[in-house]
């Protein structure tokens, strides 16, 4: 038997955050239950997790995501405070059909068809609305449903 110490495993300092008045009502807002956007909402209670003394390990189990999650959107908020919750741009050209053409393009394909026509085609679908064929079968298979459109 040796006199010396047992090693132990080095520990890490836990990071804590202190949030303003501004900042944690921003937070709370961002993470309600009815905020729009479910992505910024995960971001916000990871912080708000955070502020209230919660590991990365526990945050991530509590919200039902990844560690690695946790520490980006921990870090990001360091660098940019409440801004940096939103994704950033991203690299390519910006979309260039508004989003009532997508809207009435869906709209129209959940409607009988034109008189004589068993079904909606991508063809019909593009004479109707203005776009291209392509277009519309572009945005068919991001809205994807079964069939193309309603039957007569």
């Amino acid at each position: 038997p040796t006199d010396r110490p047992m090693p132990t495993t080095p520990t890490r300092k836990q990071r804590t955050i202190t949030l303003d008045f501004d900042q944690l009502a921003q937070l709370s807002q961002l993470a309600a239950p009815d905020a729009r956007d479910a992505s910024v909402r995960l971001r916000a209670r990871i912080i708000l997790s955070w502020a209230s003394g919660a590991t990365g390990e526990q945050s991530a189990a509590l919200l039902g995501t990844s560690r690695r999650t946790v520490s980006k959107w921990r870090s990001r908020f360091r660098k940019g405070g409440v801004d940096a919750l939103w994704d950033r741009p991203r690299p390519g050209a910006p979309r260039t059909i508004p989003a009532v053409k997508i809207d009435e393009l869906l709209r129209l394909r959940q409607t009988p068809p034109p008189a004589g026509k068993p079904r909606w085609t991508t063809r019909m679908l593009a004479k109707h609305t203005g776009l291209s064929q392509s277009t519309v079968v572009r945005i068919a298979r991001t809205h994807p449903y079964g069939q193309l459109g309603a039957r007569a």
